[in-house]
């Protein structure tokens, strides 16, 4: 089942990082404000450095596609796996504790090519790269065959 109307945390995320851009240098040297400001979004807020939180929430305010790719979800399904042969690998990961993409919204295996593999990722939110950069690199390098 696709995903049928614009998330809400995605705006409020997106306001948040507008309202307190001014104080994004001292924030994001905080641990609790980086678990605050980013609750939605990751499952392990101690894993951002203040580098990281930085240049996301700069980079979210800068993105000037944000609100066309975000609309551009909304009520669509992939539906061109046909078009993956099958000896390209396909993983499909999702973190167990995403709040952006629930289980119950976005993860349709019909609409995904036969041979993909499904992987949860434990204690992950909606950034694994964030939450879990180990397994994430693992993940990519096995799948890629590197």
């Amino acid at each position: 089942e696709p995903i049928r109307r614009r998330s809400p945390l995605m705006d409020i995320n997106r306001s948040f990082a507008r309202i307190t851009s001014p104080a994004i240098p001292v924030l994001s040297r905080s641990p609790l404000a980086r678990a605050i400001g980013f609750r939605h979004t990751v499952e392990r807020p101690e894993m951002l450095t203040p580098q990281i939180t930085a240049t996301a929430v700069r980079d979210l305010i800068a993105a000037e596609a944000y609100d066309a790719a975000h609309d551009g979800m909304v009520n669509r399904s992939f539906d061109r796996s046909d078009e993956i042969p099958d000896d390209v690998p396909v993983v499909i990961a999702f973190g167990d504790h995403d709040r952006i993409i629930p289980a119950v919204a976005g993860r349709e295996r019909d609409h995904s090519p036969v041979h993909a593999r499904w992987i949860t990722l434990e204690r992950c939110g909606h950034v694994p790269m964030w939450d879990v950069p180990d397994e994430t690199i693992a993940l990519i390098r096995s799948t890629a065959g590197v």
